[in-house]
């Protein structure tokens, strides 16, 4: 089922992934290729998805098996309206990927300024600082000038 259901989310076809579901599909569990269904629907930019996957029970923060959450996942694609699901359904917007890095880092760091502003915006304390100094996000803006 869970190959199964990994199908369903790429084919962006809801109503499979309710069937399969309600058949025993595990939400949380990764498939063939390690990716979470919450991360795969992420990767396609399938925002529509993401609610539908959260609200069959889907952890918001469970990462794939290479470390990626579903909100860096939303990050690296550069897909403003899954990255705002996720916040607005509990998604930690501090919790770091697989290279140590948290998701305003990422989006930051890959030019996704669109996705930077949503981030800062659904998370006020995300703008405390990012990387492992916690220089605050306008300080990589406008880096600091003697």
């Amino acid at each position: 089922l869970t190959q199964e259901l990994s199908n369903a989310i790429v084919a962006n076809d809801q109503d499979r992934v309710k069937f399969l579901v309600e058949k025993g599909a595990d939400v949380n569990k990764p498939d063939n290729q390690g990716g979470t269904p919450l991360t795969n629907a992420a990767r396609q930019r399938q925002d529509k998805m993401v609610e539908l996957l959260i609200k069959l029970g889907a952890n918001v923060n469970e990462a794939n098996t290479d470390g990626m959450t579903p909100l860096t996942t939303a990050v690296m694609r550069d897909h403003v309206p899954t990255v705002k699901v996720l916040l607005a359904k509990g998604a930690d917007a501090e919790k770091p990927g697989p290279e140590g890095f948290r998701p305003l880092a990422v989006a930051i760091a890959e030019d996704k300024y669109e996705v930077a502003k949503a981030l800062m915006e659904a998370d006020p304390g995300v703008q405390s600082g990012i990387f492992a100094y916690r220089i605050a996000p306008l300080r990589v803006f406008y880096p600091w000038q003697p």
